[in-house]
């Protein structure tokens, strides 16, 4: 019996880092989906209200903030837990008007382990890609 305990904790050892890094890859990789969501749901809300929609980037508060012409309606996003927003380094502002093209976003998160990635959206489709955030 303590030949099995044995063996089942070293397994545990040995796959305790494979497994974390996995899911801090996961986390990141759900930051930036969300990011793009939330970039998306901006720009469909300027578009159905016709009015415009500013996207606030605050990397010291790990948020993505979105507010509407019309005061009632607001959103709000931070990244998976451990998750932090490295770019943009300073707060950026960016407006989103209905039936205009995309300004030009980016945003990159970085894992507790250090890996990176991001999205930019394409000023003229509005569609998201991916970064490495370098």
């Amino acid at each position: 019996m303590m030949v099995a305990l044995a063996v089942i904790g070293l397994m545990a050892a040995i796959s305790y880092p494979s497994f974390s890094s996995g899911l801090e890859g996961v986390r990141l990789r759900s930051s930036v989906d969300q990011a793009a969501i939330f970039w998306a749901n901006a720009r469909l809300r300027a578009d159905r209200s016709q009015l415009p929609v500013q996207v606030t980037a605050d990397p010291k508060k790990n948020e993505l903030r979105a507010v509407g012409a019309e005061s009632d309606w607001r959103e709000s996003l931070t990244p998976s837990e451990g998750v932090r927003m490295v770019e943009p380094k300073e707060l950026r502002s960016y407006v989103v008007y209905p039936g205009m093209p995309s300004p030009q976003f980016e945003a990159a998160f970085e894992s507790p382990g250090g890996v990176r990635a991001g999205l930019k959206i394409d000023v003229f489709t509005g569609m998201p890609e991916e970064w490495n955030g370098e």
